[in-house]
């Protein structure tokens, strides 16, 4: 890798000292394009205004609101060289279910800065881009340039340009110390571009065919400070060697100051080290909510830019210009209604019986639903189990999925009405009986998280036990007259603690006439025979059966058969 990055530098050292002309002013069109690239530079990952589409067309496709972009630049020549140029710039990007969609158009003038190395003629642009979100760690785009005017150096009064760019940036989060961290790259003006007529291909504005990477993470991320640096590399028409390095550092969330360097490999032999200088950049979020919520025009805030940055020749560039996000950004979590207001009990052993954890849910958000996950932990704290949406698997990013993805419309991840889980671990494995709790937490697609919702509940296999001594002969047979000689009967039994137990009496044709209850601990039952309002019931065969159905559906029943009724006759 080393070998082939020195090598791919020397042959564009080689091509750069062989230029016809030794400058990369061409480059600098991008700068001007907005306030946040003249005082922080042109990045791969700038994802803060629709300007920058015309650098990477991937980096709107986050937006969700409208938003526009105006702003002007002022190019003065100081010291040596007099003179002012202008620069005229506005943008809007427009989201939809299926991408956003963004156009520009721009004015640079520079007939004002006669013998300036930067003259650009007076030069219309404009460029027309779609932006995707892909996955929520992946934005692509693509987009077509154009431009016309008064070309610099041509025999002719008119030039023009169009070009076509793509581009893609990646969202993989923290690594490491590198909070964040976002990458990307470009392939720019892949084109004829405007102003090559006059000098050579490899003098368009901005320069054809330019491939760009870069990177940016947070080396700082707190509530009320932010510390981002960036660095990017790019080749305008492979006969050059750009290298831009910024920091931004963000206080709460309002003010963000930029400050930015770069160097051109033909400008370095050129001994033309300008833009070494640091450029700066100033921006101020202004709310615009009324006391009733409702933003002004429409919008919840206004950010309000200003930037100066050093160019060629003695020339500065000084420019202000508004961002407006029309709307309000949903910063609100989705609503989580659980239907599980108790501890509740499961016998996963596939009796057809409670052997599934059942949890009900609906779930409402103003946009749409992102992800979703359950865990399940043991009473140690150690997760047993964990269920997430479907689309945000790794498994499913893959080139199959991701042609799918760019056709298809942004819709959120389907919800389920409930949660089911049968006792299986990740592993396959059954859990043993115990306490689990669970969380569940859903978030939509601009990360706004719900409170992790808890439960609690029991895994219980093992059915209730119970002994009932056996009684035979005679025994069977008692007499509930009255007279003192066996007018109960009494069946003794033991078994375990459990919810509620039950004694059932029943004639021969099924039916129940006396019941018996006991809470905790069973307890021996005596029947009188009585039936449940107090009632003798008629001679006959009776049978006595025990049941316990426990909190998780595990039922036990034992029974003596063939208890029977007899009542004495009259001595008479």
């Amino acid at each position: 890798m080393k070998k082939i990055t020195a090598t791919v530098i020397f042959i564009i050292s080689a091509l750069a000292a062989s230029a016809q002309s030794v400058h990369s002013t061409g480059d600098l069109a991008f700068n001007l394009y907005s306030i946040q690239n003249l005082g922080g530079g042109v990045h791969v990952t700038d994802i803060d205004t629709p300007h920058n589409t015309m650098y990477n067309p991937a980096s709107a496709a986050g937006f969700q609101r409208i938003t526009g972009d105006l702003n002007y630049i002022h190019l003065q020549g100081l010291g040596d060289l007099s003179g002012a140029g202008n620069a005229v710039n506005a943008a809007v990007s427009f989201p939809t279910k299926f991408g956003v969609l963004s156009g520009s158009l721009r004015w640079l003038g520079t007939d004002g800065l006669t013998g300036s190395t930067l003259d650009f003629g007076n030069l219309f642009m404009g460029n027309f881009t779609f932006s995707k979100e892909i996955y929520s760690d992946l934005y692509i785009g693509s987009g077509i340039t154009f431009s016309a005017g008064k070309s610099y150096g041509a025999a002719s009064d008119f030039d023009w340009g169009t070009g076509l760019n793509l581009g893609f940036i990646h969202l993989p989060g923290n690594l490491g110390f590198m909070k964040n961290f976002r990458w990307g790259i470009t392939l720019a003006n892949m084109g004829k571009g405007y102003g090559d007529t006059g000098y050579s291909y490899d003098k368009a504005i901005p320069g054809n065919f330019t491939i760009g990477a870069g990177v940016q993470f947070d080396l700082i991320d707190k509530n009320k400070f932010v510390w981002t640096v960036q660095g990017d590399l790019r080749s305008p028409t492979f006969t050059d060697l750009k290298i831009d390095i910024a920091t931004d550092i963000l206080i709460a969330d309002i003010i963000k100051i930029d400050s930015s360097v770069s160097l051109a490999l033909r400008d370095a032999i050129a001994g033309e080290t300008g833009t070494i200088i640091p450029s700066v950049g100033l921006s101020v979020k202004i709310p615009l909510r009324s006391k009733e919520g409702v933003g002004i025009m429409g919008s919840s805030e206004m950010n309000v830019n200003i930037a100066a940055a050093p160019l060629y020749d003695d020339i500065w560039a000084f420019g202000g210009g508004l961002t407006i996000p029309f709307g309000v950004l949903d910063d609100e979590p989705p609503i989580l209604q659980v239907d599980f207001d108790k501890v509740q009990y499961i016998s996963p052993n596939f009796d057809g019986t409670q052997d599934e954890l059942i949890i009900p849910i609906t779930v409402e958000d103003d946009r749409y639903i992102k992800g979703y996950f359950l865990v399940i932990k043991d009473d140690n704290g150690n997760t047993v189990k964990e269920i997430r949406n479907k689309e945000e698997r790794p498994e499913n990013e893959s080139l199959k999925n991701l042609f799918s993805r760019l056709v298809s419309a942004k819709e959120g991840t389907s919800v389920p009405q409930s949660f089911r889980w049968d006792g299986k671990a990740d592993s396959g494995e059954m859990v043993p009986d115990g306490t689990y709790n669970f969380e569940i937490v859903f978030w939509d697609d601009n990360l706004n998280y719900t409170e992790a919702y808890p439960g609690v509940f029991i895994i219980d296999t093992v059915s209730p036990e119970v002994e009932v001594e056996s009684i035979e002969g005679t025994d069977l047979i008692f007499s509930p007259d009255g007279d003192g000689n066996k007018d109960t009967i009494q069946f003794n039994q033991s078994g375990s603690e459990e919810k509620e137990w039950k004694g059932l009496i029943t004639d021969a044709a099924g039916n129940v006439v006396r019941e018996f209850v006991w809470y905790g601990t069973i307890d021996n039952a005596i029947w009188d025979g009585t039936d449940n309002n107090g009632n003798l019931v008629p001679d006959g065969v009776y049978q006595y059966e025990v049941i316990s159905i426990d909190e998780a559906g595990n039922t036990v029943k034992k029974a003596i058969e063939n208890s029977t009724i007899w009542e004495e006759l009259d001595s008479d």
